[in-house]
């Protein structure tokens, strides 16, 4: 059985590698999340969705450099 921090894993970084799955898990929120990292980076997820700018592992490099590593660990890269 997977534990709630894998599952949380696995929604950030698939919506990182797949970010036109985003509408799938778009009601979720940042709070929902126990993981710190998963909670900061699942909220700049949905602040780029909502400005209408692309979300991708590699574009935080550029927009929150603070974030860019680990999304790059919760996208698998």
């Amino acid at each position: 059985m997977r534990s709630v921090h894998e599952a949380e894993q696995a929604v950030v970084g698939g919506i990182l590698l797949r970010p036109e799955s985003f509408p799938l898990c778009e009601g979720l929120r940042p709070d929902e999340f126990e993981r710190d990292d998963c909670r900061r980076v699942w909220a700049h997820i949905c602040e780029e969705v909502r400005s209408g700018r692309p979300v991708e592992a590699r574009t935080m490099f550029d927009t929150r450099p603070d974030l860019a590593g680990i999304a790059m660990q919760l996208a698998g890269n």
